[in-house]
């Protein structure tokens, strides 16, 4: 397993330090699928997966989950998210262990998800419905100080739904 170079408060000062300049970007590596981009304008979050829900889940199974690099952070630890992005449900992405404390530890947090999602984020993680902003993955929208372009995206093919648009999507 992969050991954070580094983790814990260390990590979350050392974001908080980091003061990019126009047209730059500071990004920290979360793990999995997960990142910390930091421009000057603003700090957001991609795909975490800061717990071991996957391990847990498929422990007794034929196919045990393994992370490939140990958590740097928890859910709980990130205080400071205002924007979020998860580009699908997969647990790796969208971390039913750690989508609830960070929402609870970032009271302002806002995620970015696809439309065909929200329902889950709600009903399932029990995420507050007001914080969550949909997307269909083919449109522009005005995230506070970024410009997200949603795009659509295939795990293993396009699958589009006219209610909701597409479930796999990639926000720029």
């Amino acid at each position: 397993m992969i050991q954070p170079v580094q983790s814990g408060q260390a990590l979350l000062d050392d974001i908080d330090a980091a003061r990019p300049g126009a047209g730059e970007a500071a990004i920290w590596w979360l793990g999995q699928s997960g990142y910390a981009i930091k421009t000057a304008s603003a700090l957001f979050y991609i795909d975490l997966y800061l717990s071991e829900h996957l391990t847990a889940k498929y422990a007794a199974t034929e196919k045990p989950h393994i992370r490939m690099t140990a958590a740097p952070l928890r859910g709980a630890d990130i205080s400071n998210a205002a924007w979020l992005f998860a580009s699908h449900k997969h647990s790796d992405h969208l971390d039913p262990g750690t989508m609830p404390d960070l929402f609870a530890a970032s009271p302002g947090a806002r995620l970015v998800l696809p439309a065909a999602l929200v329902d889950y984020a709600a009903d399932t993680l029990g995420l507050d419905r007001a914080r969550l902003i949909p997307t269909r993955g083919e449109e522009t929208i005005q995230v506070g100080p970024l410009t997200v372009h949603s795009l659509p995206s295939a795990h293993p093919t396009f699958e589009h739904d006219p209610a909701t648009g597409y479930p796999f999507s990639w926000a720029t």
